[in-house]
């Protein structure tokens, strides 16, 4: 992305990989997944460059190519669609068709492109008062109930007027709560959704046979608070309808979280082998690339992203595809790096954790011996942090040698995660 120091001054993205980098990548394989997807999670602003909602088209082409250049196939957007009110005005109409390039430009670097929705939220029209992508939605959110008829009416035809604009993506994901859903809403109105949006596609998509509607298998749509209750029945409630209705293309997207008796845990991942639908799923290892929530910072999670792996090896063979996430992408590289390394490759597990990020500097074209701590930093304590080489002038710059100021977001207001450690608060840039 645009102003990111050493990534931004990285050649590759335009330039010949070193031959090692390709023998990283050419390296006999074991297959794992068929399909491995990013999702570049634009739920929240943090200053630029480390949220992706704070970056430009640029940034994302940049991000795209990275990707697949780490053996990426599939990326995954969260625009937030949901921070346009109703009914859609002439400056959200033009900011909405200016981000569309941003979809075509994923599908133009290989990628298959997936944007993701909420399925019943939108927020008041004073929200607009702000650009689109610098708003907070969250104080103000509004939840649509599709038992309303006049309500869910105008709420279906102004997504579908989103959706006419952004008629590019190749698959069109929607959430089925955390956030969205109210308690005890009917499992056919979630079911109602897809079929809506795939009514808009047949009639706007420009590919539309190859277009997919993709369900987020989450908490359970129609739970009367997210993680209040057993979201067992919801999800089967749910899983019992979609099979019989929805028409083709579509696929699930089932996710779970980091381990069990947090959030879903495993439980999405034994729904979905209990009917036998792994082969139209990706699987969403939620918090494997990065817990959330979290500040700008990040830590090496490569002990956690391995068990995810080991955890799910039964799916390898059987499911459609994996997917990891990451809310601020450039602080997670290494972590970013190993989960396709581990999708596609099952062997890589035995590499050390020192090997793995020798690859992935090897694959940036730069020094394994100057990246390789410092990527460390994010896993060490504060007394373990190398001290800066005498040779770097560690003294501030004159306004006059400044950099340009990054565009202008919103900062963050989420808390800290309790498993930040100090090394990556140590680490991280403020």
């Amino acid at each position: 992305m645009r102003g990111l120091g050493l990534v931004r001054k990285m050649k590759f993205l335009n330039s010949l990989i070193l031959p090692a980098a390709l023998a990283i990548l050419a390296a006999p394989a074991r297959p794992a997944f068929e399909h491995v997807g990013f999702y570049t999670h634009g739920g929240w602003v943090f200053d630029y460059p480390f949220a992706p909602r704070a970056g430009q088209r640029v940034d994302y082409a940049n991000m795209f190519q990275l990707l697949k250049r780490m053996d990426y196939d599939t990326v995954q957007i969260w625009p937030l669609l949901e921070a346009i009110p109703m009914p859609l005005t002439t400056a959200d109409r033009a900011e909405l068709t200016a981000f569309r390039p941003i979809l075509q430009d994923g599908r133009d670097a290989g990628l298959r492109t997936w944007m993701v929705l909420c399925a019943n939220l939108t927020t008041p029209p004073s929200i607009s008062s702000v650009p689109w992508r610098q708003r907070n939605p969250y104080p103000v959110m509004r939840t649509i109930r599709f038992d309303n008829g006049a309500e869910s009416a105008e709420y279906r035809a102004h997504r579908g007027e989103m959706l006419k604009i952004l008629n590019n993506a190749d698959g069109y994901v929607t959430i089925d709560g955390d956030p969205g859903g109210y308690a005890n809403a009917q499992p056919q109105h979630f079911v109602d959704v897809f079929l809506n949006d795939r009514t808009v596609i047949e009639q706007h998509g420009t590919h539309p046979t190859q277009q997919s509607v993709i369900p987020w298998i989450w908490c359970g749509w129609g739970t009367n608070g997210v993680w209040s209750e057993p979201i067992e029945p919801s999800i089967r409630a749910t899983l019992d309808l979609l099979p019989a209705q929805l028409p083709e293309p579509w696929s699930l997207l089932p996710g779970r979280s980091d381990r069990d008796g947090h959030g879903n845990g495993r439980t999405n991942m034994r729904l979905i082998d209990e009917y036998n639908l792994e082969s139209r799923s990706t699987l969403l290892f939620y918090e494997a690339i990065e817990f959330e929530p979290v500040p700008p910072s990040a830590t090496l999670r490569f002990a956690d992203i391995r068990r995810y792996f080991q955890e799910e090896a039964a799916q390898h063979r059987k499911a459609n595809g994996v997917m990891g996430n990451a809310q601020q992408p450039i602080m997670a590289l290494p972590n970013i790096y190993l989960f396709a390394r581990l999708a596609r490759n099952v062997s890589y597990a035995t590499k050390t954790d020192d090997a793995v990020l020798d690859d992935l500097a090897v694959l940036l074209g730069g020094p394994p011996a100057l990246l390789r701590p410092a990527w460390q930093c994010l896993a060490l304590p504060l007394a373990g942090i190398p001290r800066i080489s005498p040779r770097i002038s560690a003294r501030p710059r004159s306004p006059a040698t400044q950099p340009p100021s990054s565009p202008a977001a919103p900062r963050s207001t989420s808390t800290s995660s309790p498993r930040k450690s100090k090394a990556a608060a140590a680490c991280s840039p403020r």
